[in-house]
């Protein structure tokens, strides 16, 4: 029996607004998420876009990670 998605929670309207102008803006930013795993992890640089697939945002950094918007802790 296939496990269920894991499904997608909305995040604040402050952090979505601020990712989009860090976006925007070039920012290099550090982002704390974990991942679907459970995993803690923390990468830098640039937001490259920010994207919807399968009913989720994921941010898609400059240097290749995605990251799905509800799983950014900070």
């Amino acid at each position: 029996m296939a496990t269920p998605p894991d499904p997608c929670r909305p995040v604040s309207c402050s952090l979505h607004d601020r990712l989009e102008a860090a976006a925007v803006k070039r920012d290099v930013v550090r982002v704390d998420f974990v991942s679907a795993g459970g995993a803690a992890h923390v990468t830098r640089g640039s937001i490259r876009d920010i994207v919807t697939r399968g009913g989720a945002e994921y941010l898609v950094m400059a240097n290749g990670v995605e990251i799905r918007l509800d799983r950014v802790t900070a």
